[in-house]
């Protein structure tokens, strides 16, 4: 792992992504239940395709009660998406594939209580805001969705990335600090 920028203005240092099995033992901020992380985990792993093509997607989990303008900014409020939300879709309660294929149709990262595993907020373009420090880490080769995922894992978040191509990455904020 490459070192830490400083608070200087230098760049993000570049950093890699190692490969481990789906049975790894994360190193989890408060807020984050093992339970939820394993459940999304295995999920973005599962389900992966809409109509027969492989497709991304991005779950963010937060500590439950986390104000969701820090994390970034709803894309679409539609009826749609609100209606998505007031039918409580929890990782914890039921099988949920078929509204999880149902998202991946959609833009945008899904936010997930990390205690509850409950959908907080879907077709989120995910921003820190406030006072955040500088960016440390960047990811060469890879583009903003995992950049990005790599940005909120370094402000506390567990973020999962599943690529156009199939790929999944996790990222925790054990691996930037």
């Amino acid at each position: 792992m490459a070192a830490a920028a400083d608070d200087h203005g230098h760049p993000p240092q570049p950093i890699h992504i190692d490969d481990v099995s789906l049975d790894f033992e994360p190193e989890l901020p408060d807020g984050i239940h093992l339970s939820v992380f394993r459940k999304v985990l295995y999920a973005a792993h599962r389900v992966d395709k809409i109509h027969g093509k492989e497709h991304g997607v991005m779950y963010v989990l937060v500590p439950d009660g986390t104000e969701l303008l820090d994390v970034g900014y709803p894309l679409d409020s539609s009826g749609t998406m609100r209606a998505f939300l007031d039918g409580n879709v929890c990782f914890m309660t039921s099988d949920i594939d078929e509204e999880l294929t149902e998202l991946l149709s959609y833009d945008g990262a899904h936010i997930i209580g990390g205690q509850s595993g409950l959908f907080l907020a879907i077709c989120y373009q995910i921003e820190a805001s406030g006072d955040v420090p500088r960016r440390r880490w960047r990811l060469d080769g890879s583009g903003t969705k995992h950049n990005s995922a790599l940005r909120m894992s370094e402000l506390g978040y567990v973020v999962f990335v599943r690529s156009d191509a199939g790929l999944l990455t996790v990222f925790t904020p054990a691996m930037t600090a």
